[in-house]
């Protein structure tokens, strides 16, 4: 009875947190440090992530506490990286200046301090509670009730039939007193995609390709007719949803996974051929019905490699406040206000002959025909060269801008990596957030900024660049989209060595056990899924962060690989 008590906390994590969609609204008074993180209003509306946090820090509390009362030990070497890893987030949250903001995390992530704590707690008790088969079975059968539902409710939405914009789902995630709202409350989504209940589409990418291949191995290997069934349902389920939530990282981690297990899996790939012909066959009949009745949007989604997405601005620099430098990858523009007027000279300084038509100047030099400064008010212009735009403010004390929430601000743009100058476009923007991003690496340092304050740290009135990659300065950069840069931002250098010591160590391990196995026991099956979970998502995090939503499925999932790991070991 003891034993069922204890894994009561991380089966609830595993087959119920990751259900919750329910309304918090938390104050955030402008100026408040709250608000500076994510300035998007003086209440921050969640619905996917405060409750999800609450519920696994307290429950992985309970767990730890539970697991202690006549609890013994598993002995493993992963103990060191992640007491290190621990202590090193604490560390980190102590010297971090945004003591509000890493202890409870930043509005829409929740994923502070006490969150990350949990995820470690949840690897340890997965290791010390999942000891023989039974228990393995009853932890997946929570993870696997869990991600059924998930599925489920993101299956209907890719069809049209979304939960949450129904009268019984909206009433489900609002509290009574706000029941009144429930007809004006609307998910602003575009058709034919899934958002289920983690809410941003790209996390659905690093949640599916982790149960897609568990799904796969696990029809691969059961027997008797029901469990064959049941298995082929379950794997049709996740992969609509891997393909419905159209993330191309999830999509691409799901290709990088699937060389893994054919080398993996090789020795019985003609042993297990026809059900692995018919899991090809069915998903690509899936694949084609679905972008069929996403009117083929699905595939330009997936197959969207945005080579195209080119940027030939470069940079915009203040020589002195009335004089500055826009520079293209053809050439340099010199804007010089003087007497009230606007003089303009090439790179080599010199006065570059300009025509006024229609309220725009041009240019007759083939290097500047692209470029057009046009003239809205007598002291506002717009800089056009291409398809980019830049205001151009004239005040007494120098040139300004437009900046974020429409406000008159100063001419900024923040140090990059250069050699992504041209690709700011590329991976939905992912490019540029990264190009700002590894600068501030030499900020943040050996522990980093403090669990959850990336948006603190990101130059957030990088005007120029935010005009570049969004169109708009006003667009707030909350995630670094790639785990590993979120890790060495919020956490340092220090954290991120153990973490890929940690997960490094597993890796290995992994190989060299399973890289000659056959696959015919319970442990090997459930080991190898375990080892493809976890290469999908660490696969998909180099293009998505981690989230609430979906990071207690890895850490249960390293917990499970390093207790079967120890007993494949002998």
């Amino acid at each position: 009875m003891l034993k069922k008590i204890k894994l009561l906390p991380l089966l609830i994590i595993l087959g119920v947190v990751p259900l919750i969609v329910r309304l918090k609204i938390i104050p955030t008074p402008i100026g408040s440090l709250d608000y500076m993180a994510y300035p998007l209003g003086e209440n921050n509306f969640d619905f996917f992530s405060y409750y999800k946090a609450i519920f696994i820090v307290a429950l992985s509390t309970i767990g730890l506490i539970l697991f202690f009362i006549k609890g013994e030990v598993v002995k493993t070497k992963y103990y060191i990286p992640l007491i290190v890893m621990g202590i090193l987030a604490n560390l980190s949250t102590v010297f971090s200046p945004f003591t509000s903001i890493v202890l409870k995390g930043v509005g829409d992530r929740y994923e502070g301090i006490f969150v990350w704590l949990s995820y470690l707690v949840i690897t340890f008790l997965t290791v010390n509670l999942a000891r023989t088969k039974k228990d393995i079975k009853i932890l997946l059968g929570a993870a696997f009730a869990g991600i059924i539902v998930i599925s489920i409710i993101g299956s209907f939405q890719f069809f049209g039939l979304d939960l949450f914009k129904s009268a019984l789902g909206r009433h489900l995630i609002l509290p009574k007193d706000l029941w009144g709202i429930a007809d004006t409350l609307n998910f602003k989504f575009d058709k034919y995609i899934i958002y289920s209940t983690y809410f941003n589409p790209n996390y659905g990418g690093s949640l599916m390709v982790m149960f897609l291949f568990f799904a796969a191995m696990t029809f691969l290997s059961v027997r008797g007719k029901l469990y064959n069934i049941s298995a082929y349902l379950f794997y049709i389920l996740i992969y609509i949803n891997w393909l419905g939530c159209r993330s191309r990282a999830g999509f691409l981690a799901g290709q990088f996974t699937l060389i893994f297990f054919l080398f993996f899996y090789r020795k019985n790939l003609i042993k297990k051929s026809k059900k692995i012909i018919l899991l090809v066959v069915t998903s690509l009949i899936i694949g084609w019905v679905m972008d069929g009745f996403s009117e083929n949007s699905l595939g330009k989604k997936l197959y969207d490699t945005e080579l195209s997405s080119y940027n030939p601005m470069r940079e915009m620099v203040l020589n002195t406040p009335n004089d500055l430098v826009v520079t293209t990858d053809k050439a340099g523009l010199n804007i010089i206000r003087k007497d009230e007027k606007l003089v303009f000279k090439d790179e080599d300084g010199r006065t570059l002959p300009s025509e006024f038509v229609d309220n725009r100047y041009k240019f007759n030099d083939n290097r500047y025909e692209k470029f057009e400064i046009e003239k809205r008010k007598e002291d506002y212009y717009n800089i056009v060269y291409d398809k980019f735009s830049y205001p151009l403010i004239l005040r007494d004390n120098g040139f300004k801008t437009i900046g974020f929430q429409g406000r008159l601000t100063d001419i900024y743009m923040a140090e990059r990596v250069r050699w992504m100058d041209g690709y700011e476009f590329r991976g939905s923007s992912r490019v540029y957030i990264w190009s700002r991003t590894i600068p501030k690496l030499k900020q943040t340092g050996f522990l980093g900024g403090g669990p959850d304050t990336y948006s603190l740290i990101f130059p957030q009135e990088d005007n120029f660049g935010k005009r570049i990659a969004f169109g708009n300065p006003s667009m707030i950069v909350d995630k670094p989209h790639n785990l590993y840069l979120q890790i060495l931002i919020n956490m340092g250098y220090l954290f991120f060595i153990g973490f890929v010591v940690f997960i490094g160590t597993y890796l290995i391990q992994s190989i060299k056990i399973y890289r000659n196995r056959e696959f015919n026991s319970f442990y090997e099956v459930v080991g190898l899924a375990t080892a493809l979970a976890i290469s999908g998502y660490l696969a998909a995090g180099m293009f998505n962060d981690s989230a609430v939503s979906v990071a207690p499925y890895f850490w249960f999932f390293m917990g499970l690989g390093i207790g079967v790991n120890k007993k494949l070991e002998g």
